[in-house]
């Protein structure tokens, strides 16, 4: 039921929450907003996805579609549309400024690079 997911996402202090078959194949998402003093269950209130992301994915690539999108965040499947997670604008700024990414090697090329080989 709708209260239910509605609790849930306040006691998580959540927004919204991919909503997910048996298999995890991912459905769509529900938002808190939407969902308020509503009944029903979370399929009335379901939303489908205006873009993706891969594990695989450039964070660049991601930032880019998020833009694109006007997103705050994006869930990520596999091939298969299972749901590994999401990958929020926080999430990107906390892993850049945490040092991990500096002298990781990408898979993008600089100019630069490409005149030195």
């Amino acid at each position: 039921p709708v209260s239910d997911a509605v609790e849930l996402l306040d006691e998580h202090d959540r927004r919204y929450v991919v909503v997910t078959d048996g298999q995890n194949k991912a459905l769509g998402y529900v938002r808190r907003r939407d969902m308020h003093r509503q009944q029903g269950t979370c399929g009335d209130f379901l939303r489908q996805f205006n873009a993706t992301a891969s594990h695989d994915e450039h964070l660049r690539i991601l930032l880019s579609r998020m833009y694109e999108f006007n997103r705050a965040w994006l869930p990520v499947l596999d091939a298969e549309q299972v749901f590994l997670g999401e990958v929020t604008q926080e999430s990107i700024a906390a892993y850049l400024s945490s040092g991990r990414s500096r002298g990781a090697k990408t898979s993008i090329v600089s100019p630069a690079e490409a005149v030195a080989s």
